[in-house]
């Protein structure tokens, strides 16, 4: 899967070309969620993760064992790489 990348990269271009040129002709423009799906296919492909798995998976030395871990333990539960405080 080595073409994986460059073709996603590709749409990322053409999505990012026609949202230029959307300027004028507003049927052609782009919708939002069309860039942030093709952007979060591009995370998916590079880090092999597949959305239904917890993005803990994406740390080093991390693997299924130690996250039903983090999700377990009561005190200080883990369920996603975002800081909170």
């Amino acid at each position: 899967m080595t073409k994986g990348p460059a073709l996603i990269q590709e749409m990322i271009s053409c999505l990012s070309q026609l949202a230029v040129m959307a300027k004028w002709d507003k049927a052609t423009t782009p919708r939002l969620e069309t860039l942030e799906n093709v952007m979060k296919l591009s995370q998916m492909i590079i880090q092999g993760l597949s959305d239904k798995k917890s993005p803990l998976l994406q740390l080093p030395h991390f693997n299924d064992d130690f996250v039903k871990y983090c999700h377990r333990n009561k005190k200080q539960q883990v369920k996603s790489l975002r800081n909170t405080h």
